[in-house]
C-alpha cells in the first residue's frame, strides 16, 4: 500500500495540532490505513528528523517500542503543545467586539473560532450569543437583540444580526439617488451642480445638519412635532415644508395625559377597560402619570445664557449593590432601562406594569414591565418596585421612593411631602418639619434669636461732632398696624429697646412692604451717623 504524499509536523513552527491531526486522520482513511499500529508506522515514517526527535522526547521511550501506542503519542503531543491560558483565552473573547467596517459574518466566525480553546462545554453557544449581542457595533441591532429572550440560540441571534445589517445596507443605497438620463451641460454648470449635490449628501435628512448617515442620526427615534411620526424633527419634517397640515399626536383617551389622576381605593376603572387586570394597592391608586425626565439639547455657544444646572444624581443600595440614578421629582416611578435590567438581573420574570406613563410632550412610554428589589438605607430596609423601560437611557428615581430614601422638594423655603386624603381624591400639601428633633436639645438650633455672651463692645465717637435728631417718617394709615407689630416683637426679642423719651441721635426708619407679608423695616443712617 503506497503512502500519500503527506508532509510531516514542525513543532516549531505556528501550524496547530489540532488541524494537522484532523488532516491526518483523512489521510489514513483515503489511504484505508485502519489499525492503530499502521497508523503509527504512517505517522512516524512521513515525520522529519526534528519531529522524529520531538516525539521520543515528548514520549520519554523509544518510538519503537510496542507498548507506546498511536493513541498515547497523539496525546502526549496535543498535552504537550496545549500551552495556552484558558483564563486569558476566555478574558480575550469576553473582550473582542465587532471592529469597524467588520461584518456580522466575519465578526461570528472570529467569535466561534476563539471559544473553541476556552473550554465552555455546553455554555459554548451561550457564551457565543452573549457576546455578539454584547459586542455588535449597532445600537439598533443590539437593542432588538436584547428582546430575543433567554432561549435563542447563537444561529438566531446571528440570522437576526445579519436581517438588520442587510437591511441597513439597501437602506443607505437607496438614498444615494443616481439619474436615469445623462444630459449634456458646459464644464462650468456640471463643477457647480456637483458641489450643490455634494452638500446635499452631507446634510442629514433627519435633522437637516450634521456630516453624518441618516442610520447614525441622534433623532432617529425622535417623534416630529409637526406631523408626529418618528424618525426626524420638526425642523427637517418635509409636510412642513410642503405646507401641510399639523398631526395633533395620538393619546390614549381624552383626558390630559399630565393631569395625574387619583381614585378612591376599590373604585378605580381604566379607561378603554386597558389593563383590567387587579394591580397592586398602590397601582390602584394611580391610573397615568406623566414622566418628567426628557433629554434636551442644548447649544454649546450659548450654554452660558440658559445657565442649565447638572442632573442631581442619588446612590442607592439596590439588592445589596450600589446602583446611581437621577432624582426626578417629575416621575413618579424609579426606572431602568432594560439593558440595565439585562445585566443586573438577568432572566428576571417582570409583573405587568399597571400604569400608563407619557413624557411631558405627551407621547407614550412603553414599560416593559416591574419587578420588587430591597432597598436599603440608613440601616433600614423596604420592598419597592422598580419598574422596566424598553431600550437604553438614564436610572430615574422618581416620587415613589422618596420618603423612604428621606428626599424631599423644597418649595419657596418650606419643606413639603405630598399626602393623599381619604376619600377626595384630592394632592394636599402638608408642611414637614424643618428642624429635625435630635436637633432642637441644642442651644443653637432653639427657635428665636440668641444672645451674645462675650465681652461687651464699645462704639467710640468723636465727642467734638454734634448730634443730630430727624424727625420720623410718617407711614400710611392702613399700614401703621403692620409697622407697630414689626417693632413690637423686635423690642420683645430684645433687638431694639424703647420706647425712649429722648435720645441724641434718632434716624428715620423705611418699611419695605412684600406682598401680603409683614414689613422689612431698616433705618435710614445716611441721614445721621453711618
Amino acid at each position: 500500500m503506497a503512502g500519500g504524499s503527506f508532509s510531516s509536523f514542525d513543532p516549531t513552527g505556528e501550524g496547530k495540532w489540532e488541524i494537522y491531526y484532523q488532516k491526518f486522520m483523512f489521510h489514513c482513511q483515503r489511504q484505508k490505513i485502519g489499525t492503530d499500529a499502521l497508523r503509527k508506522a504512517e505517522l512516524i515514517s512521513i515525520s522529519s528528523d526534528d519531529m522524529f526527535e520531538f516525539m521520543e522526547s515528548v514520549c520519554e521511550t523509544s518510538l519503537s517500542d510496542e507498548a507506546l501506542t498511536f493513541a498515547m503519542i497523539c496525546t502526549k503531543i496535543e498535552a504537550h503543545l496545549q500551552t495556552g491560558n484558558v483564563i486569558m483565552l476566555t478574558a480575550e473573547f469576553n473582550t473582542r467586539s465587532q471592529l469597524p467596517g467588520e461584518s456580522i459574518s466575519e465578526y461570528i466566525t472570529v467569535l466561534r473560532k476563539m471559544a473553541k480553546p476556552c473550554e465552555f462545554g455546553t455554555a459554548c453557544d451561550r457564551n457565543i450569543r452573549d457576546r455578539l449581542v454584547v459586542g455588535v457595533r449597532s445600537m439598533d441591532t443590539r437593542a432588538l437583540l436584547f428582546r430575543g429572550g433567554n432561549q435563542m440560540t447563537s444561529e438566531e441571534a446571528f440570522q437576526i444580526a445579519k436581517s438588520v445589517e442587510m437591511s441597513q445596507q439597501n437602506a443607505a443605497k437607496t438614498e444615494n439617488g443616481h439619474g436615469l438620463h445623462k444630459v449634456a451641460y458646459s464644464k462650468n454648470y456640471e463643477k457647480n451642480n456637483n458641489s450643490e449635490k455634494n452638500n446635499k449628501k452631507s446634510k442629514c435628512w433627519r435633522c437637516g445638519r450634521g456630516n453624518h448617515k441618516p442610520n447614525e442620526c441622534h433623532f432617529i427615534k425622535t417623534v416630529c412635532r409637526f406631523c408626529n411620526v418618528e424618525g426626524h424633527i420638526e425642523k427637517a419634517c418635509i409636510t412642513k415644508k410642503k405646507g401641510g397640515k399639523k398631526t395633533n399626536p395620538p393619546s390614549a383617551q381624552p383626558s390630559k395625559v399630565h393631569q395625574v389622576t387619583v381614585e378612591p381605593h376599590g373604585q378605580q376603572v381604566p379607561p378603554n377597560n386597558a389593563y383590567s387586570e387587579a394591580g397592586p394597592s398602590w397601582a390602584n391608586e394611580y391610573n397615568e402619570y406623566s414622566l418628567g425626565a426628557m433629554q434636551v439639547e442644548v447649544n454649546i455657544n450659548k450654554v452660558g445664557i440658559l445657565n442649565i444646572p447638572p442632573p442631581i444624581m442619588f446612590q442607592a443600595v439596590v439588592d445589596g449593590k450600589i446602583m446611581e440614578f437621577e432624582t426626578d421629582c417629575g416621575s413618579p416611578i424609579a426606572l431602568i432601562s432594560e439593558a440595565i435590567q439585562e445585566k443586573r438581573w438577568p432572566g428576571k420574570k417582570l409583573e405587568k406594569s399597571p400604569l400608563r406613563l407619557a413624557t411631558w410632550t405627551k407621547s407614550p412610554v412603553t414599560i416593559k414591565g416591574y419587578f420588587w428589589v430591597k432597598v436599603s438605607h440608613n440601616n433600614c430596609h423596604e420592598n419597592l418596585p422598580l419598574f422596566v423601560g424598553y431600550g437604553e437611557g438614564t436610572s430615574l428615581l422618581g416620587r415613589q421612593w422618596f420618603d423612604f430614601l428621606g428626599i424631599a422638594v423644597t418649595v419657596h423655603n418650606q419643606v413639603n411631602k405630598v399626602n393623599v386624603t381619604e376619600g377626595q381624591g384630592k394632592l394636599v400639601a402638608a408642611p414637614v418639619e424643618q428642624t429635625p428633633q435630635e436637633l432642637l436639645r441644642y442651644e443653637c438650633f432653639q427657635p428665636g434669636l440668641g444672645e451674645y455672651k462675650g465681652k461687651p463692645i464699645s462704639l467710640k465717637i468723636d465727642t467734638t461732632v454734634k448730634p443730630k435728631r430727624c424727625k420720623a417718617r410718617k407711614v400710611p394709615f392702613a399700614r401703621r398696624r403692620a409697622v407697630e407689630q414689626v417693632i413690637d416683637s423686635k423690642v420683645a426679642q430684645g433687638v431694639w429697646k424703647g420706647p425712649l423719651q429722648s435720645a441724641e441721635y434718632s434716624t428715620p426708619i423705611v418699611a419695605v412692604f412684600q406682598d401680603k407679608a409683614l414689613p422689612r423695616l431698616c433705618g435710614d443712617y445716611r441721614a445721621t451717623a453711618n
